[in-house]
């Protein structure tokens, strides 16, 4: 579940950049499933430290440009579901999410098969990280 909790941390990502106005919702989802696959914008998107090093860090930690294009795909998927879930309410999306933080094994659980196949497989693509690197604690 190592490779999971990065997954999770993209969806974080999809959090700060939706909308606060429910009505919005579906215009910020899509600007923001825009931001997630797409590598220019991602880029664009990095205005803080935290946000750079993030990119870098998940960008360590996939290997490949294709893995890595592979995860913010699948993370896509699921924003889209989780804004749908949560009618467009970041608060009830931001809940979903700390309750994924806390049991991602249930989280997984409910996603649909061909995306938990898709974070199967990519994360048989992606070796452990190893401690110390300073990819992952």
């Amino acid at each position: 579940m190592t490779h999971f909790s990065i997954l999770i941390a993209l969806l974080w990502v999809g959090v700060g950049l939706a909308e606060e106005d429910p009505e919005e919702y579906l215009k910020a989802l899509e600007e923001t499933q825009a931001v997630l696959t797409t590598p220019q914008l991602r880029t664009q998107a990095a205005t803080t430290p935290e946000a750079k090093a993030a990119l870098d860090s998940v960008s360590q930690l996939t290997g490949t440009p294709e893995n890595e294009q592979a995860l913010f795909n699948v993370a896509s998927q699921i924003f889209g579901n989780l804004t749908k879930d949560a009618q467009g309410d970041p608060d009830k999306l931001e809940k979903i999410l700390l309750e994924a933080q806390k049991n991602p094994e249930s989280f997984f659980n409910k996603l649909t098969p061909q995306q938990q196949n898709e974070i199967q497989g990519l994360a048989k693509k992606i070796p452990e990280p190893k401690r110390g690197t300073g990819a992952l604690p």
